[in-house]
């Protein structure tokens, strides 16, 4: 990735002094892992991952809680050139003990996008998995899918733990 961190207790905040921007090809944008602790990412700019069999902007796996907020622009997306699976997710969230609190903020907005020739063609905006998994969103998530042959499956939001809430504002959309 081209943002990548491992330890325990991280947090990462991207673009709040100053406009910033990852752009990834092929591998995911921010990949955080922490395996004894908790980690969160804070964006206020932009960050797309662009290509390869399993494009993802933002990964986060962690043994304790996750925090995701997004006040600014989450993009990633798998174009044609071969068979499956394609599969691409904008914000991966996995928490192995540990809850999850997301939230996408009014204005910020999160899109997946795959396109296959032929297979199995997966996008997701949002997969958020913990012991409990909270999802707000007050911005945009827009996920499109698409092939010439095959099978597609798009998600907006896919939240999944003991006790799980999609919430989403009035003014918010989830477009599949």
């Amino acid at each position: 990735a081209p943002l990548a961190f491992a330890g325990d207790d991280l947090t990462v905040v991207l673009g709040d002094e100053e406009p910033s921007s990852v752009i990834a090809d092929g591998v995911d944008g921010i990949s955080l892992l922490s395996m004894a602790g908790s980690a969160s990412v804070t964006n206020y700019g932009d960050i797309s991952a662009i290509g390869g069999g399993g494009a993802q902007a933002v990964e986060i796996d962690a043994y304790g809680d996750i925090g995701f907020a997004n006040y600014g622009n989450v993009s990633a997306e798998v174009g044609t050139g071969g068979g499956a699976p394609y599969d691409v997710t904008a914000v991966d969230l996995y928490s192995y003990a540990g809850s999850v609190f997301a939230q996408n903020a009014t204005g910020a907005s999160i899109t997946a996008t795959a396109e296959a020739e032929y297979g199995y063609t997966l996008a997701r905006g949002v997969i958020s998995v913990g012991d409990n998994a909270y999802f707000d969103n007050y911005g945009s998530i827009s996920v499109d899918a698409s092939a010439e042959v095959g099978n597609v499956v798009a998600i907006g939001v896919q939240n999944s733990g003991a006790f799980s809430t999609v919430y989403n504002a009035a003014d918010a959309s989830i477009v599949v």
